[in-house]
């Protein structure tokens, strides 16, 4: 099967706005906003508490992660910290302290971008990746001119047009920097970035280097030596306040991503562990910080951590809801032309289908993608009419394998022959997703979790048909 396939697929049932099975996982979801299907407890996550949202692999807990994020982060006074990378901390004790350091490390990444943009500074991702690689390795006390130097070496200044965003924000409110020279210079960065002459624009640079040295300067205070959590982050939350932030929310997710340990709940709970206890012992006091978990399942039985001071909120999906998510999916996906799932299946198979396709499923969300993905590429991969004009030459065969001639012209013309093959039918049947099952498993067949996915789905299979499932039970 070739894409152009699966993308007249795509276009025959007017999927315009996005692949809706294709994209499974909601890091590459870029469109993920205008389809997001909230969970019943959606009202007591966005309320300014500290949570644990927890349930299996591909339940969801990623598209609510980055749903609260794109939702805080547009709140005016609300700071949103995401927390994602823990492979550095799997062998080893993790300490309170050290989860301190790490949630003080990424807000001060973020107020320096924040920063960045007040004094409208355009950098390219590469220089901003010099930026914060210069920041997170940089000394106090250097001097200013020194730490403005080396900031120098690994930017160049552009100008940006929104600059004057800065006042409507409030530079009033931006206490951080109280001392006449550097609010004097600031000044000037901005009048450079919007004039943007050469030395103008590196006078905003110089700026901005004083103003980031001075951040710098006020996580090196006495505070930060002491061992108390709440005395340790403090600095991270006046500077926060000095930016107009009355709020932190710091997002922790993909604990159950660490390399090769999928179902290692030891090991993730090993990580998680001191994260629940700061949020729920040491920092629960701090009425403007709030941590929002998303965790797998099974790391809350390795856990210890006082439920009396997190919400935990299990992430569970019903049939209905199911079914309801996918319609949401794929009305998004084809401007509102497909409303459900049995539209896109054969008339007479349709009850059946679903019931298949839910019972392996499992509640999942991301297996019910991936199996419609599957079956859709099976039903692409059936012969259909000749096409009505071909290109020159004699018809080429299929080849068996990628990169493998047989007989016929060469493979950028056996290419555009298949883009102008039509498919036999574009409705799904019980056939292509027994396929798509089958690969599935085929595809999944060392996870740890497949045999009780396996006996989930054989119990599901019973329930909806009773006396007559092993009809339609896939053997793999």
């Amino acid at each position: 099967m070739t894409n152009s396939n699966y993308d007249q697929w795509e276009q025959h049932w007017g999927f315009k706005a996005l692949s809706p099975f294709r994209e499974n996982s909601a890091d590459r979801e870029q469109l993920l906003s205008g389809y997001f299907y909230a969970p019943q407890f959606w009202g007591d996550v966005v309320r300014d508490v500290s949570h644990v949202i927890h349930g299996p692999w591909g339940s969801g807990k990623t598209a609510i992660c980055q749903t609260l994020m794109v939702r805080f982060a547009e709140a005016p006074k609300v700071l949103v910290l995401l927390l994602d990378q823990f492979e550095d901390l799997r062998d080893r004790d993790v300490s309170s302290h050290e989860v301190v350091d790490r949630i003080i490390a990424t807000g001060v990444m973020a107020l320096v971008k924040e920063l960045r943009k007040r004094h409208g500074l355009k950098l390219s991702r590469q220089e901003s990746d010099n930026l914060i690689s210069l920041v997170a390795g940089y000394h106090h006390p250097a001097t200013p001119d020194a730490f403005v130097a080396d900031l120098l070496k690994v930017t160049t200044v552009r100008r940006e047009r929104s600059a004057v965003a800065l006042t409507r924000r409030g530079w009033l409110r931006f206490r951080l920097f109280m001392s006449m020279r550097i609010r004097r210079a600031a000044a000037v960065s901005r009048a450079a970035t919007t004039e943007g002459s050469p030395s103008e624009r590196i006078t905003a640079m110089r700026a901005f280097g004083k103003a980031v040295y001075s951040l710098l300067g006020s996580f090196q205070e006495p505070a930060s030596e002491s061992r108390d959590p709440a005395v340790r982050i403090s600095p991270l939350v006046e500077a926060a306040r000095a930016f107009g932030f009355e709020r932190i929310v710091i997002l922790a997710d993909r604990f159950d991503d660490l390399t090769n340990a999928h179902s290692d709940y030891v090991l993730m709970a090993k990580i998680a562990s001191p994260f629940f206890a700061l949020a729920a012992m040491h920092l629960h006091r701090m009425s403007n910080l709030t941590f929002k978990f998303h965790v797998p399942s099974g790391l809350l039985s390795h856990s210890d951590f006082r439920r009396d001071k997190l919400e935990v909120h299990a992430l569970k999906w019903s049939d209905k809801q199911m079914l309801e998510m996918l319609a949401a999916r794929l009305s998004y996906a084809s401007y509102k032309q497909i409303g459900s799932v049995e539209e896109l299946i054969v008339a007479e198979e349709r009850g059946d289908f679903v019931k298949v396709l839910l019972a392996y499923a499992a509640g999942i969300p991301r297996h019910m993608y991936r199996i419609l993905n599957y079956a859709t590429i099976a039903l692409c991969e059936l012969d259909g009419p000749e096409p009505a004009r071909a290109p020159s030459g004699p018809r080429a065969r299929t080849p068996s394998l990628p990169g493998v001639r047989q007989d016929g012209p060469p493979r950028a013309e056996t290419a555009r022959a298949e883009t102008v093959r039509r498919l036999p039918r574009h409705a799904l049947s019980l056939t292509e997703l027994a396929s798509g099952v089958r690969a599935f498993y085929e595809k999944e067949n060392a996870s740890p979790w497949l045999a009780d996915h396996a006996a989930e789905a054989r119990r599901r299979l019973q329930e909806g048909f009773e006396g007559a499932w092993e009809h339609y039970a896939v053997s793999v």
